[in-house]
């Protein structure tokens, strides 16, 4: 049996209102800000292919995307989240961070990395008031990272993930879980949560990219969570925040806790909160719909900010109701590498 935790850090009460509603009643004051299509590794889930860089033609500069930050946050968006590509790969990127912070108002900044460069860049970050980072991490054993992501740096990720917690930073890792990959280290995962106080977070393979059309085989967010029962018992469900994709649970006795994400079965869609824009600035309603709104032709037209937020809210407007209907209306997603899409 399940038990119910009270939430222990709950959200503050936004003073600005959100001006971004869709036709389901849906607020939208989420933004994932991919801020390059670039990545030090070469991930077999993700890369079209392996030892390719993608560099995006039109990358946005960074008063550009400062500019549209602020515009979002005067419509309402609460919370930023940078992505990639890898986007501690971007050159000045800790200045962007601190521009970000202080010139756009955004209240809560997060960022997510696979950990690479993350030690190395800790006290930009925390320049910037950086309050958490999700690091990607599908695997704690160093020949099969090696395998996974075509490059030997398991040690500075962890090195990065110890540094960021004594930091004080919110810290996720995110795992991809995939049977015959690395589905055998679910309790791994599970276990390092007794001493540390981060969260792991289980996400399904989503039906996009390489791995997808390569047929790998992906673990239910329902059968993650059996096995996690069944290896340490009944968990306690914690409260989720508004929007949030996972379904957070506490082992107990651990400090830290569990979330699982339902990516492919995609069972949050009804509560989603999240507006995309990719590298080359194309505002995403959907991580499952193809195209978007150009942005960055907005921006070089010349159109002030009034224009470019009205243009923002008749387009959000049409937000798909699910993952599952935007892929409906064009087979274009499943064929996008997550990497041009921004996470």
């Amino acid at each position: 049996m399940t038990t119910i935790l009270a939430s222990s850090s709950p959200r503050k009460r936004d003073p600005q209102p959100c001006l971004l509603t869709d036709r389901f009643g849906r607020r939208l004051d989420y933004l994932r800000l991919a801020v390059t299509a670039r990545c030090n590794l070469n991930c077999r889930y993700c890369r079209p292919k392996r030892g390719d860089w993608i560099v995006a033609p039109d990358a946005l500069q960074d008063e550009d995307i400062v500019r549209l930050a602020r515009i979002l946050r005067q419509l309402g968006v609460r919370k930023v989240r940078i992505t990639g590509g890898e986007p501690l790969v971007r050159p000045g990127i800790g200045q962007l961070l601190l521009s970000l912070r202080t010139a756009s108002g955004i209240p809560e900044l997060y960022l997510t990395t696979n950990g690479i460069r993350l030690n190395q860049h800790l006290p930009e970050l925390q320049a910037a008031a950086v309050d958490g980072v999700n690091v990607s991490l599908d695997t704690l054993r160093p020949d099969r990272y090696e395998w996974i992501t075509g490059f030997a740096g398991l040690g500075r990720v962890w090195e990065g993930i110890e540094h960021a917690v004594e930091a004080g930073l919110r810290v996720k890792l995110n795992v991809v879980v995939q049977g015959g990959v690395n589905d055998d280290e679910i309790a791994d995962f599970c276990r390092l949560t007794r001493a540390w106080p981060f969260c792991v977070r289980f996400i399904e393979l989503m039906p996009m990219g390489p791995a997808w059309r390569a047929n790998t085989a992906p673990v239910s967010a329902a059968e993650i969570l059996s096995r996690i029962e069944g290896e340490f018992g009944p968990l306690s469900a914690l409260p989720n925040e508004e929007g949030s994709t996972a379904r957070t649970y506490r082992i107990s006795g651990h400090a830290g806790t569990i979330g699982v994400i339902a990516a492919h079965s995609r069972t949050f869609c009804s509560q989603c909160n999240r507006l995309r824009i990719t590298p080359d600035g194309q505002l995403r309603l959907c991580l499952y719909q193809p195209g978007g709104l150009d942005l960055r032709s907005f921006l070089r037209r010349g159109l002030d900010d009034e224009a470019i937020a009205r243009e923002i809210q008749l387009a959000v407007r049409n937000k798909p109701r699910d993952g599952h209907a935007a892929e409906k209306q064009s087979r274009q997603a499943s064929q996008e590498p997550m990497i041009l899409v921004g996470g």
